[in-house]
């Protein structure tokens, strides 16, 4: 939960673009300590990640530009990328990155 509050504060603001990649890549293969369990899975943090709303054109150009990293990560299976489409689906409205995604998507 702490995770999924401060990610907006994180991946919009451009003193830490350098190091989004690495935070997805932890993100994807973190376990907790106390159970063992994946602390985000892929799909989830799509659908997260599409819930951070930028509040201005540039923040959304940095939202992009990181969620074509986040796509291109190793722990994003098809069917994880799939799955939180699934997931979207469910938001009404569907958010401006939704239709990002899907482009990002075919071309890959």
């Amino acid at each position: 939960e702490d995770i999924i509050r401060i990610l907006p504060l994180f991946v919009l603001k451009p003193a830490y673009q350098n190091s989004v990649g690495l935070v997805f890549k932890k993100l994807l293969t973190g376990r907790n300590v106390d159970t063992g369990e994946p602390t985000l899975s892929a799909p989830e943090l799509i659908f997260e990640y599409h819930k951070v709303h930028p509040s201005t054109p540039e923040e959304f150009e940095v939202q992009t530009a990181n969620l074509r990293e986040l796509l291109d990560s190793r722990a994003m299976t098809r069917e994880a990328v799939a799955e939180g489409i699934e997931r979207l689906m469910e938001l009404n409205p569907l958010p401006a990155l939704f239709y990002c995604t899907l482009v990002i998507v075919y071309k890959k």
